[in-house]
């Protein structure tokens, strides 16, 4: 439960790869092509073209980068999520999937908007759970698959069924209106909290799988300075951990993916740097506390974001179903516990889980860096895909027991996973869930 912890917002390669050089990437022109699975599914569309040229300028790449964009709406080629490049100059991105996990995001920007208010107004957190209910990532994404299916009736009670405010569906409405129109004044000053934190989590997010694809497209990384995880050795132990096959089952990487993933993490440095600096900006003292709240809890919903692309992103699927408690790589199983049909992702590629904890890794310790009196941590469903990841990255036992995990990650996950992770015992009900964030 994510809201106890936005109470106190308120209140206060071996083997080659490890060794593997960066290649400076040198300015030319680049084509980034949006396109569509199903150009009729959705009724709002995020402006990517503005989102992308804005992690273009705060991303630090090369002012004599050309970035030509194609034409939206175009179907595509083939299936598949997020975005690929080709070593030519070339980016595809499906438009579609990424919308999905930014509408997503969008619902749960307005749900902690929702939160927030009452929480400054120092209302008692079991009363507040009772007017605005309680949602997790998972949650905003069964509420966005059922709005693209054009499923009013589904919607509505998924809605009743997290016990959420009927006025959310209307806040998140105006938060898509100001992303979309710069001159949107809203109406619901909850959306004067929803819209930022809505913009942060969504350019944080794009900036890890944009800038991933753009390292590829460029032939190299245009930022030198070494990453958080890069400068503390945890870059290079996890990808040995994967190359030697220390605790991680051994699986072959190729460097051009190994550095297209530290380019991303430099990325996302750069574009969180850039809300840090709007923040140190503002001479108020409250209202500059008021925007690191806003940051706090864009980054939190950017690590979400990003273990759901995970979990999708070697899937070729996109939508919700119903026999499946995440479309693609997991499957729901006994005891609601996530369990691995197909995880291990493209060859070439570090694990997902692996992916994950290095971008868990770097918003939390952004996080320290900002403001030390609260942290992000893997926790809820998100937390339940990282343990299904996990699982087959490391080949555990049905039980999930690993202290190796439990000490290598557990700064980046609820304490419940700890536990978890060091015993085999797991507890699946509220209250005191083994994922939950609150403990």
């Amino acid at each position: 439960m994510r809201a106890a912890l936005l109470v106190l917002l308120t209140l206060s390669l071996v083997a080659g790869a490890a060794t593997a050089q960066d290649r400076p990437a040198s300015p030319k022109s680049v084509t980034l092509s949006l396109c569509a699975t199903d150009v009729t599914s959705h009724n709002w569309s995020e402006d990517l073209l503005s989102t992308i040229q804005e992690i273009l300028r705060v991303g630090k790449y090369p002012k004599e980068l050309e970035v030509v964009f194609s034409s939206k709406g175009d179907p595509c080629r083939d299936v598949f999520v997020g975005c690929r490049a080709k070593p030519n100059g070339q980016v595809f991105c499906d438009e579609q999937s990424i919308n999905r996990i930014l509408q997503a995001s969008a619902w749960l920007a307005a749900h902690d908007a929702q939160q927030l208010i009452r929480l400054h107004q120092r209302i008692p957190l079991k009363q507040v759970l009772e007017e605005v209910g309680e949602m997790d990532f998972y949650a905003a994404l069964q509420i966005t698959d059922a709005i693209n299916d054009n499923d009013s009736a589904k919607v509505n009670r998924l809605i009743k069924s997290y016990r959420l405010s009927r006025d959310l569906k209307d806040l998140v409405t105006e938060v898509q209106k100001g992303d979309t129109d710069p001159n949107y004044n809203p109406s619901d000053p909850a959306a004067w909290i929803a819209g930022p934190i809505y913009v942060v989590a969504s350019s944080e997010f794009v900036a890890l799988v944009v800038g991933h694809e753009l390292a590829h497209a460029m032939g190299g990384c245009h930022l030198s300075a070494a990453s958080s995880v890069e400068r503390s050795g945890w870059f290079e132990k996890l990808v040995s951990m994967q190359a030697r096959g220390a605790d991680a089952a051994s699986k072959p990487l190729l460097i051009d993916e190994i550095l297209a993933d530290k380019c991303a993490l430099r990325v996302l440095e750069q574009v969180d740097a850039g809300w840090v600096g709007l923040e140190d900006s503002i001479s108020d003292p409250l209202d500059r506390s008021a925007a690191k709240m806003k940051t706090h809890a864009g980054r939190w919903i950017a690590l979400d974001a990003y273990a759901e692309f995970l979990t999708n992103s070697f899937s070729g699927r996109t939508g919700y179903d119903p026999e499946r408690h995440h479309s693609g790589l997991y499957q729901l199983g006994p005891d609601l516990e996530l369990m691995a049909v197909d995880a291990e992702g493209a060859e070439g590629y570090l694990y997902p889980a692996l992916r994950l904890a290095l971008v868990a890794m770097t918003l939390h310790e952004r996080q320290v860096s900002d403001d030390p009196r609260h942290k992000i941590v893997l926790c809820e469903s998100t937390a339940r895909e990282f343990v299904a990841m996990l699982h087959v990255a490391g080949h555990l036992q049905e039980d999930n027991k690993s202290p190796e995990f439990a000490d290598l990650f557990g700064a980046i996950v609820a304490p419940g996973v700890v536990v978890g992770l060091r015993t085999g015992v797991w507890h699946n009900q509220n209250p005191g869930s083994s994922y939950a964030c609150d403990q």
